[in-house]
């Protein structure tokens, strides 16, 4: 009899290499009205604070559609001139 162990690490780990990326800079104080948006549509993204303004979304391709139209229309809540004045270069 074999027995199994499962890993939620591993599998987390293993989920998290076949999402996308997409990193943006929100203005800030806009990170957790941004999440509590995304925690209403259940599996669409997980959002990551890397500094004060720079996010990353983390999502799978068949969300892609979803994502950035919600990302449109929620823009003039979210983002701000000095957030695309200020762009840097971002991890990879």
């Amino acid at each position: 009899m074999q027995v199994f162990l499962f890993d939620h690490h591993y599998t987390l780990k293993m989920q998290q290499k076949r999402l996308q990326k997409l990193y943006i800079r929100i203005s800030i104080g806009r990170y957790h009205f941004l999440k509590f948006i995304l925690e209403g549509y259940d599996g669409l993204a997980l959002l990551t604070r890397l500094e004060n303004n720079l996010v990353v979304l983390r999502y799978s391709d068949k969300c892609h559609k979803d994502l950035m139209q919600l990302l449109a229309s929620l823009a003039p809540k979210i983002y701000s001139v000095d957030s695309f004045l200020k762009a840097e270069k971002c991890p990879v």
